[in-house]
């Protein structure tokens, strides 16, 4: 799938992450994924450690935001 020029690729198993992993810019999956050398991967670890949220731009560049930096550092909150 591309979405404004960036590749994205989502895994519903590993069977494909070698293939995946050598043209997608994000890898996505719910299992733990190994990394992938110039592609972002997120998955169930990445989002519950700090809940992703991908903002696309038309020219190809993407923004990354989690809730962590969103909420900031909350003594209550975990970190």
């Amino acid at each position: 799938m591309e979405v404004y020029e960036t590749s994205v690729a989502v895994l519903r198993d590993l069977k494909s992450f070698n293939e995946e992993c050598a043209w997608a810019d994000i890898l996505i999956a719910s299992d733990p994924l190994p990394d992938c050398d110039g592609a972002l991967t997120i998955d169930r670890f990445t989002t519950k450690r700090g809940g992703y949220a991908l903002s696309f731009k038309r020219d190809g560049s993407f923004d990354i935001e989690t809730s962590v930096e969103t909420r900031g550092q909350r003594p209550w909150a975990p970190h």
